[in-house]
């Protein structure tokens, strides 16, 4: 019998099957209007999780060189990792968000010429290497035309052999490089924006 408040009631249908294993969670966990529980305090756990990590980067620029910043599949600088790094054994990326905020506009007079604005954000995969030329950097991965005081968006997800294979928490590891960001020499210095990144990050394998 099942108790339901203060009344009992009886299971119509007593050939009714047992949970399986995997659905143990959902079958023992109360529903929310519950103010009273009594079943067991340690739930059992599975063997994988799937988070978002959260992680920040500014992008500046000095004189002298082209704007050129290369992200990868790495999450260990998000600010999040160190506690899910240390509770698991293994883990893989399954996909990161970018998104670009200019700090300010600035008239295009404050860059020497046009093109000091104007670049390219483009989405890769495997080790590339840093794009010297504008056209060498049109020509990575998945580019799209970019000024540097606009916004944008970029999503990169797992796809490759290299890239599915799970590494070490203990020791994480680029297995990929993901989005570069590339502009002609700027002319000044100057703090253009900052990229927000989240990573999806499937971890495996509990620390005993």
């Amino acid at each position: 019998m099942v108790k339901s408040g203060n009344s009992a009631v009886r299971r119509r249908n007593s050939t009714r099957k047992r949970p399986s294993r995997g659905n143990i969670e959902r079958a023992i966990a109360p529903p929310p209007s519950t103010i009273s529980y009594s079943g067991p305090i340690a739930f059992p756990q599975t063997d994988e999780t799937t988070v978002t990590l959260y992680d920040s980067f500014d992008i500046t620029a000095t004189t002298g060189g082209p704007l050129v910043f290369k992200f990868d599949n790495n999450p260990s600088s998000a600010r999040n990792w160190t506690e899910y790094s240390t509770a698991w054994n293994n883990y893989r990326v399954l996909g990161i968000r970018y998104r670009y905020y200019p700090r300010v506009v600035v008239n295009t007079t404050s860059a020497t010429g046009p093109e000091g604005l104007f670049g390219v954000n483009t989405i890769v995969h495997g080790i590339v290497p840093s794009p010297t030329t504008l056209p060498t950097a049109m020509s990575i991965g998945q580019a799209r035309p970019w000024v540097v005081f606009d916004r944008f968006t970029r999503e990169w997800r797992m796809q490759e052999v290299a890239e599915a294979t799970y590494g070490l928490c203990s020791a994480p590891a680029l297995t990929s490089n993901t989005l570069i960001m590339y502009a002609s020499a700027p002319g000044i210095t100057f703090d253009y924006g900052t990229v927000m990144i989240e990573y999806l990050v499937q971890f495996k394998t509990h620390v005993q």
